[in-house]
């Protein structure tokens, strides 16, 4: 299952080794593998520019999934932005390794098919984040929203 991390941050760093570890992790336990998935550690500048491309945002956001294939296996990109995912890790009082792993769970789980939409999908995820951040022994506490 290829998975390729690339950190295109200019400050900030997350362990390859943890993001193969994690991504892996939830995509065994979803029942399902990848046949290539890229996860790029970015900042706030790159990640407007997706959101602006792709998603016609004009703001940041702390982590963009797009899925090119889901059948048989996942095809896809994670971007992460480092610089929300410190800011959020503040502000919930977590960890930062912490915060960049849930965002990695949070962007795994979109490609393989759950959705963020409605409060109730937002619900089912959260959990899902939550159960992961435990198993993999990441999280300290849950967070709370």
């Amino acid at each position: 299952m290829p998975v390729i991390v690339t950190n295109a941050h200019p400050r900030l760093r997350f362990p390859v080794k943890d993001s193969e570890r994690i991504v892996r992790s939830v995509l065994r336990n979803e029942g399902t593998r990848a046949s290539s998935l890229e996860i790029i550690f970015v900042d706030h500048r790159r990640t407007i520019i997706l959101n602006k491309k792709y998603l016609r945002h004009n703001r940041t956001t702390d982590v963009i999934a797009f899925c090119y294939e889901r059948e048989p296996t996942i095809d896809g990109e994670i971007f992460v932005n480092l610089d929300q995912a410190k800011a959020q890790s503040l502000f919930y009082g977590a960890r930062f390794r912490e915060e960049v792993a849930r965002l990695l769970i949070h962007g795994v789980l979109h490609l393989v098919g759950y959705d963020d939409m409605s409060m109730k999908e937002r619900n089912a995820m959260k959990q899902r984040e939550d159960f992961y951040l435990h198993t993999l022994s990441v999280c300290r506490r849950k967070r709370i929203i």
